[in-house]
């Protein structure tokens, strides 16, 4: 397996990366993540930092500092220089989340990182297209503020809840199902050793010593990253609906962003592998508000109905016809509806959370949306990522920045829309 390794970073990456990287002083060829990652003292900050080559790295990503506020949010005018005290949050009425948008690790977690995962793993293991567009989304729209996890599933899951508990416990159960061939993790996985097609993240510790290390580590790194992300998002909620006076026929609407690939990482680095049939994806999106598959439900985080004529709206935006909205559990559409993801942990507490504040408003509309991956980072990514290989492409900015202004343009038709039913314009 290691041999495996160094043949594929000779293949994918040319020959002379055995010069550029070196090996191990065992001759077995396998790279360690001390060898391949940058220094910590490089700048290596989570909140968006740009690569600065057209080139894929094929280097894991770390981050040094613990993710500020700076890094998690953004709102209109930042871009320009616009502090976030002198933000004018007033205009605020959709606040957009990214719970997976964060691929960089901590490098607190560097020595138990598994020495054959590759960049392209840690990437493909985030929802790291999310990141450019809520941003971009978030510059070009100043009635949207954008809030992104820096941290990546690895330390904790952000779109579950709040842990303060031992994650020791719930991870020995992790491995063993995974040494027992079982390919459920359901109720153990807040805390993903593997990517979702079982390529290792972290190594299993082998001994108490080095099961107390992980967890501490863990422990330590969550309170930086996810439990940091909860936290500044509750104080961004307070300071829009402290900003803003809203009705009930004026609601806070959350938009829970993430994305899925169509397809998963095969071996050689190639997403190739299918999905099962039962997690296909549609060609644009899918949108959940923990009804079924006509939007229809008991306990909704998004009324049915504007769930529908979001669906229509955004197919639009995108270039399809608003029937485009597959019906029930047809097979083939641009969007679904609450399949294969019906909700998160995001899009049903922070409702509830949010009306229950002293200002907060009554009237507020969740939704998680999952994006078919490659709509969100564009054409030419798409086609690399196809490709044998173990870097990640660069990312295409003018591609987000084409899909936020889509998103705009839907949101505002939304908006307008809402204005003429109630009669304000």
């Amino acid at each position: 397996e290691k041999q495996k390794m160094t043949d594929c970073l000779s293949a994918f990456c040319g020959d002379d990366v055995r010069q550029k990287v070196p090996h191990t002083e065992d001759g077995g060829g396998v790279l360690s993540n001390e060898q391949i990652v940058r220094d910590p003292k490089d700048d290596l900050r989570p909140g968006g930092r740009e690569r600065q080559t057209g080139a894929a790295s094929v280097e894991l990503e770390y981050y040094s500092d613990a993710p500020s506020r700076d890094d998690m949010v953004f709102w209109h005018g930042k871009d320009k220089g616009v502090s976030y005290d002198d933000a004018d949050f007033a205009k605020v009425d959709t606040i957009i989340t990214g719970p997976h948008a964060g691929a960089s690790f901590p490098v607190e977690l560097k020595p138990f990182v598994s020495p054959l995962l590759t960049r392209r793993n840690q990437y493909d293991f985030s929802d790291v297209a999310t990141g450019p567009v809520g941003r971009a989304w978030a510059s070009i729209d100043e009635r949207v503020v954008f809030v992104q996890n820096c941290a990546p599933r690895v330390v904790t899951d952000a779109n579950r809840a709040l842990h303060d508990d031992n994650p020791e416990p719930a991870l020995r159960e992790f491995f063993r199902r995974r040494h027992a061939g079982l390919t459920s993790y359901a109720g153990v996985d807040s805390v993903r050793p593997v990517t979702f097609n079982n390529i290792p993240v972290l190594r299993e510790p082998e001994s108490p010593a080095d099961w107390e290390a992980l967890v501490g580590t863990i422990k330590k790194a969550r309170e930086k990253g996810p439990t940091a992300y909860y936290h500044t998002l509750d104080a961004v909620v307070d300071r829009v609906i402290e900003s803003r006076a809203f009705t009930d026929d004026q609601p806070l609407t959350l938009v829970c962003l993430h994305d899925t690939d169509a397809f998963k990482c095969a071996a050689d680095g190639s997403l190739s592998v299918a999905r099962p049939p039962k997690d296909n994806m549609p060609d644009l999106v899918c949108l959940g508000n923990a009804g079924d598959a006509s939007g229809a439900g008991a306990s909704l985080s998004m009324p049915k109905a504007e769930l529908v004529r979001m669906a229509g709206v955004w197919a639009k935006a995108f270039g399809y016809s608003e029937g485009a909205v597959a019906s029930g559990d047809s097979e083939g559409g641009a969007v679904y509806l609450n399949r294969p993801y019906k909700k998160g942990f995001e899009s049903t507490h922070w409702p509830q959370h949010i009306r229950e504040k002293p200002k907060g408003p009554r009237t507020v509309h969740a939704v998680q949306v999952e994006f078919l991956r490659k709509v969100l980072h564009g054409p030419r990514v798409d086609v690399e990522l196809r490709k044998p290989g173990v870097g990640y492409p660069q990312e295409d900015r003018e591609h987000a920045k084409t899909v936020a202004e889509k998103l705009k343009w839907a949101t505002d038709r939304l908006r307008d829309e809402r204005s003429h039913a109630e009669g304000r314009l």
